[in-house]
């Protein structure tokens, strides 16, 4: 649509948790006894309300006798999409992006996807019974867990990575009781619980190309009397150059020394060795790094660290030393994720190296 064809499923993942919330539902069976005759797992399958009736009844073309389908076997259940509604109570605001932190493999684009929209997808679920009790006891297996709402955490979308709290709210509860025909004709119970998913639809993915350099050249307005015959006549009287904070590999990012951490640990050493290293703050701003550990008498203690999103979350000692006889200290690296400006890096602060651009650019 708009010239743009793309296709994210997520509407086919919602059919999908809707189904699997109430895939393994199983009721016994007793006898006069009380003792269990039969464990029973309720079947659960996509379709019109109507259309299972019918198959339970066993009637199709036209009550043929002769060309009857095989009757359904009770119990069993089936749900259906009973509609959608726009939800502009739970609206986001519009140009707010998702954006995908890693660039394309040219370094040159960011990929983002703009806020879903909130749709209410409308879900009715029969539950189809041949006695009362064996549909109190599906219904007392759901009704517990719907206060009203039971709500799911789903990965909606891969890249970018948006996994989302889909909450589903039960509205109704009802009771059919089909019965029409003659003594011998086949008695169905149907319970019908109606709800309401709380969904998000998301568009297109976009990509933008991203700025590694924004160069302003200032002009001296009162030597002509319209600004644009200065141009290519007279020298810039001034320049702005900037650059955007860059990573080792010279590529910018948008973490700033307000948005990183520094991560902590301690150690703990039993009979002159480490035995374990704590971590007190995870920091922020990791993609890499390095444990040191020095001090306390011994020698030759080392551990690895384990990066999860851009925190450090576990440090495995690789070898516990020998002679400690005090704590040691432990020293986890600067964040390398941490931007700063091209003329500030160099060999010994461990970002690489960048060229500082001092001419006008381009030439």
């Amino acid at each position: 649509m708009f010239g743009r064809t793309y296709f994210h499923d997520t509407m086919r993942k919602y059919v999908i948790l809707f189904g699997t919330l109430f895939n393994d539902v199983w009721i016994n069976r007793e006898d006069s006894t009380g003792n269990v005759k039969d464990v029973i797992k309720v079947p659960l399958t996509y379709g019109p309300r109507d259309k299972h009736l019918a198959r339970i009844q066993g009637l199709s073309n036209d009550y043929d006798p002769l060309s009857q389908e095989f009757a359904m076997v009770v119990p069993r259940m089936g749900f259906e999409i009973t509609g959608f509604n726009y939800a502009p109570e739970r609206k986001l605001p519009t140009i707010q992006k998702y954006t995908i932190e890693d660039v394309d493999e040219n370094n040159q684009k960011r990929y983002y996807q703009y806020n879903p929209v909130p749709y209410d997808l409308t879900f009715s679920l029969a539950c189809f019974v041949k006695n009362s009790v064996d549909g109190t006891r599906i219904v007392e297996q759901i009704l517990p867990y719907f206060t009203p709402e039971w709500t799911t955490t789903v990965q909606l979308i891969a890249e970018p990575d948006i996994t989302l709290d889909v909450p589903l709210v039960l509205n109704s509860v009802g009771l059919d009781e089909v019965y029409e025909g003659s003594y011998e004709d086949r008695r169905t119970q149907i319970w019908n619980l109606e709800f309401t998913m709380k969904c998000m639809l998301f568009g297109p993915v976009y990509n933008q190309r991203i700025i590694k350099l924004a160069n302003t050249q200032i002009f001296d307005a009162t030597l002509y009397a319209d600004i644009d015959d200065s141009f290519g006549q007279i020298d810039p009287a001034s320049k702005i150059i900037i650059q955007p904070g860059l990573l080792a590999n010279n590529q910018p990012t948008t973490y700033t020394s307000l948005n990183v951490l520094q991560a902590n640990a301690v150690a703990t050493i039993t009979d002159g060795e480490v035995t374990d290293i704590a971590i007190t703050d995870s920091g922020l701003g990791y993609k890499e790094a390095t444990i040191t550990i020095s001090g306390g008498g011994g020698s030759n203690a080392t551990a690895t660290a384990t990066i999860v999103g851009d925190s450090i979350s576990k440090i495995d000692i690789t070898n516990a030393g020998t002679g400690y006889t005090s704590t040691p200290t432990v020293t986890i690296s600067a964040p390398d994720l941490e931007s700063l400006a091209a003329d500030q890096i160099n060999d010994d602060n461990n970002y690489g190296i960048a060229e500082t651009i001092q001419a006008i650019y381009p030439e």
